[in-house]
Formats: structure tokens, sequence, C-alpha cells
């Protein structure tokens, strides 16, 4: 794919030209890139790891107002409940809107049982803010455990419904990815099954297409090692929820000053029609090293795509084109929110249907 490369060098370009101005003028000849595991969209952009000798920090070609706002709701939510709800800041305050730079963060290990007990509350009332902000796409990558508090790094899939759609909150609760049917799916649980990467990494000199990799930077640490398990703190993430929830219902009025803010009003965010976990399934079969049954597998999965439900049952809106087009192409599938213009828009740039708007 020598346009997708050209693309990728271009992106990193970018990254770099952003960059730059962060670190000290002394690292910045010290400077180092890294694709993080993050999903790739829109030709092969995905999160990069910007390491200087003085900083690291994470870089994402996603609009940053809607972690922004995700922070704003926290606030309230913490103004009264006072959990230590602190969520870290931009690093850059992008007047584009066109990335987000987070600090590098890395999990770390709690002390003892009261920073378990706050930790579990602090994750009930994340995911209250997640519920309310109607986040979804929140899978183990977009869940860091970072000094006892559950951070959500991705936040662009806010405001998911749709005019027309019909959910219960069961149903809305489940697609936020914090919780799920399926364990090893819940980002608050899963990770614990070995997923793969796509590209090919070099293992004791030889190459290697695929490589599993398993991820628990989303898990909550103990001194000896283990993860705590959110089921045995189901009444503490209950609590916190609850009355997070009641905080919110308390300052309505605060929050939605908030939402109608003008500067959020413009917010890019993406949607998600398919779990990603279908996507990454969908990827790994097209793009592993060919074979008679790999082929075979090919055409078994286009034709069990278009199998798939295709359509928006609100207002029959065929995705098929644009999932085809960015699969084929590397990328998990995109679909976004245009802006101040309330309608779906896949990378083909077709406008697929209106969608539910803040203002």
């Amino acid at each position: 794919m020598p346009h997708r490369a050209d693309r990728i060098a271009t992106y990193l370009k970018r990254v770099v030209h952003l960059a730059a101005p962060i670190i000290t003028a002394a690292a910045c000849k010290d400077m180092k890139l890294s694709f993080l595991s993050g999903d790739s969209h829109r030709g092969g952009a995905r999160p990069v790891l910007v390491q200087g000798s003085d900083r690291r920090f994470v870089v994402k070609p996603a609009d940053p107002r809607p972690y922004e706002l995700l922070c704003h709701v926290l606030e309230i939510v913490e103004s009264g409940l006072a959990l230590g709800l602190a969520y870290p800041r931009l690093v850059v305050r992008d007047a584009s809107h066109q990335w987000q730079v987070l600090p590098f963060l890395e999990p770390n290990i709690c002390k003892d049982k009261h920073d378990e007990r706050h930790y579990m509350l602090r994750l009930g009332a994340v995911t209250a803010a997640a519920y309310f902000l109607d986040l979804t796409d929140i899978h183990c990558e977009n869940l860091i455990s970072a000094d006892c508090m559950p951070v959500i790094v991705d936040a662009e899939c806010m405001f998911s419904g749709f005019l027309g759609s019909a959910r219960t909150p069961r149903q809305r609760l489940a697609e936020t990815g914090l919780v799920a049917t399926h364990a090893d799916l819940s980002a608050i649980l899963g990770g614990n099954v070995e997923t793969r990467e796509i590209g090919g990494h070099l293992r004791d000199g030889k190459f290697n297409y695929l490589r599993p990799t398993q991820s628990q930077s989303h898990r909550l640490l103990r001194a000896d090692g283990s993860c705590s398990d959110p089921r045995d703190h189901i009444d503490l993430i209950s609590e916190g929820f609850e009355r997070a929830l009641k905080t919110m219902a308390a300052k309505q009025r605060l929050l939605t000053d908030i939402l109608y803010d003008a500067r959020y009003r413009t917010c890019e965010t993406r949607y998600v029609y398919r779990p990603t976990a279908h996507y990454k399934c969908c990827l790994e079969l097209l793009f592993a090293p060919a074979s008679t049954d790999r082929h075979e597998m090919r055409h078994a999965l286009l034709r069990e795509l278009f199998k798939l439900t295709p359509f928006d049952t609100a207002s029959d809106v065929d995705t098929r084109a644009g999932e085809l087009h960015d699969l084929l192409n590397g990328d998990i599938p995109y679909f976004h929110l245009a802006g101040d213009v309330p309608m779906l828009v896949d990378t083909l740039q077709r406008f697929l249907r209106e969608g539910r708007c803040i203002v």
C-alpha cells in the first residue's frame, strides 16, 4: 500500500511539528516517536507516543473537546461527592480542534484496601459520567488505571444516540463498553484474552506478521501483582454510579449550560456502527499472510459483513460501502458527526443521516 505509507509519513511529520514546541529545545534532538496499540483510522492515523528526554505524551488525531467535556462533567460530580475525581489535563489547547495531546499515563499499584475502595467508587462515578454523555467504544485500550483513577483517554464517541432510536437504560449502559454481557469485552474487567496486533514484527531475528498481546493497563494492580476484580466490589461501583447520577440530576442546569457552550456546539464526534472487536477480526482475516485457507476466509468475511444488518433501522442507511473502503485500506471503519452540520459522514464523505445534536 504505497499510498498508505505516504499518508502515514505525512501524518508523522505533522505529529513532529505539533510536538516540537512542547518539549525543550535540548530534548528535540532526542525525540522518539512510536505508535501505540490504538486503532488505526483514515489512512493509518493512530495514537503516537512522543518521548523526549524531559517528558512523554500521547498525540491522537481527534477533536479534544469531547475529552474536555468529560473532564467538566467529572468536575461537577466531584463537587458533590468529593471522591478525588481529577483527570489529567490536556498538554496542548489545540485551536484547530484536530489533536488531543495527553500526558503518557502508566498504570500504578494501589497501596492498600482504602485505595482500592476509593478506586471502585470512582469507577462507578466515571461510568455514570460516560452513561450521561452517551459515550461508546470504551474498550480496554481506552481505559487506563493511573494514580488510582480510571481514566477514559478516548472520549470521541460521545452523544451516540440518534433521533428515533429507542434504547433501554441497560442497553445504553452496555454500549459504553465499560460493562458488557461478555466479560472479556468489558473495559473494566476484560483484557485477559490475548488479542492480536496487525502489522509486521521482528522476533528473534525472524519476521512475524501477528503478535499476541495482552492488556492489563485498564485494571487496578495490587502490591502482590494481582489485579483487583471489579466483581468483588459491585456494591462500591453501584454506590459511586448512583451517587454520581444523583449529583448530576441536582446540577442539571449547570450541566446544560456547559453542553450549550459555544465551544462545544461544533464538536466532531465519532459514531461506531459495529463493535471495534468485530472490525479487528475483519482486519486480521483480510491482512494475514496469503494462503488458500486465508483466501477463502477473506471471501467468507466479506459475505458475512454483507449479511450483517447493514442499515440503521431508523432511517435505512447503508453503511457497507464506507466500512468496506476502510477495512480494505487497513483501518477500523470511521463515521463521524461533522461539527456544526449534524450529519453522519463516512470516510468517503458521504452524508448518511442526520444525527442528534446537543443544541
